[in-house]
């Protein structure tokens, strides 16, 4: 099976971690200069690093991935300094540099929209699309940008041009699922999950997404429950599973059930979800407890405004 998981990993760059590991041709030199790969590790301020990153690659010690490496460590610094235009300059020379790094320039610009830093992400992606026009993840990065816009049929043109250039990564297919489902076709969509989940019957994602679709569409309620029961057999008391067996307990009126599972999502997940929280907010409200419903509500519309008006609809796929 072929997949990402994008921006979880290259993502921490934005934290301090290096997007490559850049070696050096000797030990004390990456010791000297290894602020700029991962300055959260030696505790440097933006301007410290900036300075070991401006004294790596004046050094002439780097070539070829380790520079561009270095290029793009800079470009972070400067996003993070406000300084735009000699931040694009490091992220072209980079890029120029090295064409390849164009999926590490991705992963740091999804993680950049994880930040909701837009603008930072689709500069980064427009970038390495021109780098690259046939790197799978870049395209694939592109389309939830243009998800996260409402761009439907955009995010869709660049998803294709990802499945094109991998046929087979399951990241690709799941999001072109969760296209089809925005743009109306919820029959596509589900032919999609439902082939993954026949190809990876024992794969907990895809048996979640299908019964988080199911229940966010309303459809197939009996198989959406059985799929979140499979997906917790395989990885037992995950948050994600929970919620989405959560909304089917909704779908079918079983209060309880439902707050049992938010209550275990919530308390498992240390970052909740806001579909928890409004979800026990209305299987709350729904057996009486309106003072805990009103609380669950209000956390909910703190993470995630307008969550009141797109929950259980196909609008929540976008999030």
């Amino acid at each position: 099976m072929q997949s990402w998981t994008i921006g979880a990993v290259i993502g921490l760059c934005l934290l301090g971690a290096a997007p490559a590991l850049a070696q050096t041709p000797a030990a004390d030199l990456q010791a000297a200069f290894a602020g700029c790969d991962s300055p959260m590790k030696h505790r440097l301020t933006n301007d410290q690093r900036l300075g070991v990153c401006n004294t790596a690659i004046a050094s002439k010690a780097y070539q070829g991935k380790d520079l561009a490496t270095l290029y793009l460590d800079r470009w972070i610094v400067l996003n993070a300094k406000h300084e735009p235009a000699a931040a694009e300059a490091d992220l072209e020379t980079a890029l120029a540099t090295w064409p390849d790094i164009a999926t590490d320039a991705a992963s740091i610009s999804v993680a950049y929209m994880q930040r909701k830093k837009y603008d930072l992400a689709k500069t980064g992606l427009d970038a390495a699309a021109k780098a690259q026009p046939g790197n799978a993840r870049v395209h694939y990065a592109l389309a939830q940008w243009h998800l996260h816009q409402g761009e439907y049929d955009l995010a869709a043109l660049d998803n294709d041009k990802a499945v094109s250039a991998e046929p087979n990564n399951t990241d690709t297919l799941q999001q072109q699922a969760t296209l089809h489902a925005l743009r109306g076709d919820t029959g596509g969509a589900i032919a999609i999950i439902d082939n993954l989940v026949a190809q990876y019957p024992a794969n907990a994602i895809f048996l979640n997404y299908s019964c988080y679709l199911r229940g966010t569409l309303g459809r197939d309620i009996d198989k959406a429950l059985a799929d979140c029961n499979a997906a917790l057999k395989i990885a037992p008391q995950n948050p994600d599973i929970l919620d989405s067996r959560g909304l089917v307990y909704l779908r079918l009126s079983r209060w309880a059930d439902a707050i049992a599972d938010y209550n275990e999502a919530i308390r498992r997940d240390d970052h909740p979800s806001p579909t928890s929280f409004y979800g026990r907010g209305l299987a709350e409200q729904q057996s009486g407890n309106r003072v805990s419903a009103t609380a669950d509500f209000s956390a909910a519309l703190a993470l995630s405004p307008g969550i009141d008006k797109k929950f259980g609809t196909v609008a929540m796929l976008a999030e």
